[in-house]
């Protein structure tokens, strides 16, 4: 019976995690492989996570009002600030003082510099100085609730919320991590790889004609530099979308969103392996450059920095973002409609780019479908409608 009811508190996404997790174990143990430190060095995800967390915490800090019993420990609170603040300082200082040319204006020019500048300094500020900002914030959060500041109320509340966003976002970041673990996988394929048939899958589509290739014919700066910043949109959609999420404080519409992308992402890594190719920009020549000078290098930075090779079909590119959208549309609705355009040129993007073949595109939308649908049952509760707050 108690092995029953554990088992029940296993979420699905935690589930889909667990199996992965197996399943990539036993893939890195049978091949024999090992895996650099260099693939789980992925500082980016927990630089963004730590976006969404302080966030947060600023807006609960601000939506609160100190009481009048605490003004005292209000002013003392914001005389620590400067302390608190005292390694982001530090860290301005060393970029200041980098030697000229440490951001280069090569890609994108001054914009792009300063915009590496200022993730550069927010990795280092999340991982040494953020940590010390979030206590000062999760005190005064308390001493607005509780009129005073008890320790041993303090921890409890300060341990028990640590306890219930590790398992909130260990799911997701099982998944994302594991990707670039996954690389050690393709590296060394069990099959040969499937572009040939995948090209071949796309002429029969097209009548005869290549469809990447066909697509030279339509190459313009303006709309380069649009599906380029639409394809990078990838990587910051995860931190917007499941931080708005998470800031709704919906338990039911947060963890239906984990599940649908952890699932996606675990049946097109999975799918990695066993239909492993590379994408049309390694194994076709191209006559025509894309000339996306402005948005280059938001993509070699977020994009291809990361990527591992054979990560080509299904698209996720498509199936994440398709579910990002569909979710905002039941629960978000203004987010919802500033995704659109960009989620709507994600798929043309994906062949435009080079990067996958149609039918890649075409598997994304039903792996996307079928997760949502899937989420959806699992989270269905009779009788308790899911709020909808945004709906204007």
């Amino acid at each position: 019976m108690r092995r029953g009811h554990l088992l029940q508190r296993i979420r699905p996404a935690e589930w889909v995690a667990l199996i992965f997790l197996t399943w990539l174990g036993a893939q890195i143990a049978v091949r024999g492989l090992t895996v650099g430190d260099g693939e789980l060095r992925r500082f980016d995800l927990f630089a963004a996570l730590m976006v969404v967390v302080f966030a947060r915490q600023v807006l609960r800090f601000r939506a609160l009002r100190w009481p009048e019993e605490a003004r005292a420990f209000a002013r003392a609170h914001w005389v620590l600030l400067p302390i608190v603040l005292v390694p982001l300082a530090l860290d301005v200082v060393t970029v200041i003082r980098l030697p000229a040319g440490a951001f280069s204006l090569d890609q994108g020019g001054a914009l792009a510099a300063g915009l590496r500048a200022i993730w550069w300094l927010w990795r280092r500020f999340a991982l040494a100085g953020l940590p010390l900002v979030l206590v000062w914030l999760a005190a005064g959060i308390h001493v607005k609730q509780h009129g005073g500041l008890n320790a041993r109320v303090f921890l409890a509340e300060s341990a028990k919320g640590i306890g219930r966003a590790v398992r909130d976002w260990a799911p997701l970041l099982t998944l994302l991590f594991s990707y670039g673990i996954l690389g050690a996988v393709l590296d060394r394929p069990e099959s040969e790889d499937k572009d040939a048939l995948l090209s071949a899958i796309d002429r029969a589509l097209f009548f005869g004609h290549d469809p990447v290739l066909a697509l030279q014919a339509i190459i313009n700066r303006p709309l380069s530099e649009w599906l380029t910043f639409a394809y990078t949109f990838y990587g910051p959609i995860f931190p917007l979308c499941f931080g708005l999420f998470y800031f709704r404080e919906d338990p039911r519409a947060f963890r239906e969103l984990t599940f649908a992308i952890c699932f996606a992402l675990a049946v097109g890594f999975f799918c990695y392996t066993i239909v492993p190719a590379q994408g049309p920009v390694f194994t076709q020549h191209f006559t025509v450059d894309l000339g996306d000078y402005y948005s280059r290098w938001m993509k070699e930075n977020l994009m291809d920095r990361l990527r591992v090779p054979r990560d080509c079909f299904p698209s996720l590119h498509t199936a994440t973002t398709l579910i990002f959208l569909l979710e905002a549309r039941r629960h978000a609705k203004r987010l919802f409609w500033f995704l659109l355009p960009i989620v709507a040129s994600i798929p043309f993007a994906c062949v435009y780019l080079r990067y996958h073949y149609v039918i890649d595109v075409i598997v994304g939308v039903p792996l996307a479908l079928g997760a949502v649908w899937l989420a959806r049952r699992l989270y269905a509760v009779s009788g308790a409608p899911v709020r909808t707050a945004w709906t204007s």
